[in-house]
């Protein structure tokens, strides 16, 4: 389940005795921005390293709402190992990594090759990425069967 933003211990706590056995710290937090093609207003969701901060600490709330009841995994501004790191440190059990992939496409083997980190998972029926060659070998390499 997704919490909303900015997180909840009391939000986390219900889920759980609902029923849910993974929670999503935070959904993005919402912003306005102008539209730079029609020079209209828009809604839009903020992502990227701004709002690393922000989740780190709901994060890290929502794993001392509910310490050992739910996987959480942290996502939202990962950019580095390091950032990776710090959401493991809070409490996350994995980490999401997205739009930062677009620029820095290595960075899924270089958090995944960190010292705190063993696994990658991505589906058993994927194609190769055709891009990057060797790209989600990760996981066999880890367990040594490459």
């Amino acid at each position: 389940m997704r919490l909303p933003f900015p997180g909840s211990g009391d939000v986390a706590r219900a889920a759980v005795e609902g029923g849910a056995d993974a929670l999503v710290a935070t959904a993005p937090p919402r912003g306005t921005e102008r539209d730079p093609l029609s020079g209209r207003l828009m809604r839009t969701r903020i992502y990227g390293g701004l709002v690393r901060p922000m989740v780190l600490r709901a994060v890290r709330q929502t794993h001392f709402a509910v310490p050992g009841r739910a996987d959480h995994p942290g996502q939202g501004g990962i950019l580095s190992m390091e950032d990776a790191r710090n959401y493991l440190d809070v409490g996350a059990a994995a980490v999401q990594l997205d739009a930062a992939l677009w620029v820095r496409p290595r960075l899924l083997e270089d958090v995944s090759r960190g010292p705190w980190w063993a696994t990658v998972t991505r589906r058993t029926d994927s194609l190769p990425d055709e891009w990057h060659p060797g790209m989600g070998d990760t996981e066999a390499e880890a367990l040594g069967l490459k």
